[in-house]
């Protein structure tokens, strides 16, 4: 019953970016379009670069944990990587 009843706590929470969070995991990522694709630190890209997107899952101790990764090529060595992960709070 207990962890019927921890469970039950945490999927009732409400999301929120209104927190403190931890230095590491603090700056949240952003993108903007215009001609190009602007991205959270000043990075710009063409979507008509883009040759192929792949997923990596990386496993880690328990193979009921892993990381999710989507890579995005745009060429010339020039790539992107986004992960979505636990916001760890202060």
């Amino acid at each position: 019953m207990i962890p019927f009843l921890a469970a039950g706590g945490w999927v009732t929470r409400i999301p929120s970016d209104d927190r403190q969070w931890q230095p590491d995991v603090a700056q949240v990522a952003w993108a903007e379009q215009h001609p190009q694709l602007r991205l959270g630190q000043d990075r710009r890209v063409k979507i008509g670069d883009l040759r192929c997107i792949d997923l990596f899952v990386s496993h880690w101790g328990s193979p009921w944990i892993a990381h999710t990764l989507v890579n995005f090529d745009f060429g010339e060595n020039r790539y992107l990587t986004a992960s979505i992960e636990a916001r760890k709070e202060i």
